[in-house]
């Protein structure tokens, strides 16, 4: 895993590993992607406070329950247009995105409302995400 994970993520991993048993390259694979939707939540659509470190990212509890916000954005235009995914990265990054927000909401820090956004979301969008492609490749 990476050196210096953004907040959560450890506790993100265990819950992975404990609670839906998985192995430790998958549960790698969701922390990177994890922490890849949440670095997009904070640097594209968060003003971060002036007096921050600049290697300090503003993920917080308010940050994180604006989740749903960023879906689109994210999934829809950013991940085909910009970051150059293929299908097949968006629906794994929608996969770890999903369970991000199941972890978040059983912990508590997003009500089980925006946590269900989020996953029916992505669930519900992710063909019509996927159809930017064809005007891509």
């Amino acid at each position: 895993m990476t050196e210096k994970h953004l907040p959560y993520m450890e506790e993100f991993a265990a819950y992975l590993r404990d609670t839906e048993g998985l192995a430790e390259r998958t549960v790698y694979r969701h922390i990177n992607n994890a922490e890849f939707f949440l670095s997009y939540m904070s640097t594209h659509f968060f003003i971060a406070d002036h007096d921050c470190d600049a290697d300090e990212l503003p993920i917080d509890a308010a940050l994180i329950s604006r989740g749903p916000d960023f879906l689109y954005e994210f999934f829809g235009y950013f991940l085909p247009y910009k970051a150059v995914s293929s299908p097949a990265e968006l629906r794994t990054i929608g996969g770890s995105v999903k369970k991000l927000y199941r972890f978040f909401g059983l912990k508590g820090l997003v009500s089980q409302e925006i946590a269900d956004d989020v996953i029916i979301t992505i669930k519900d969008e992710i063909p019509g995400w996927m159809d930017h492609f064809g005007n891509i490749y």
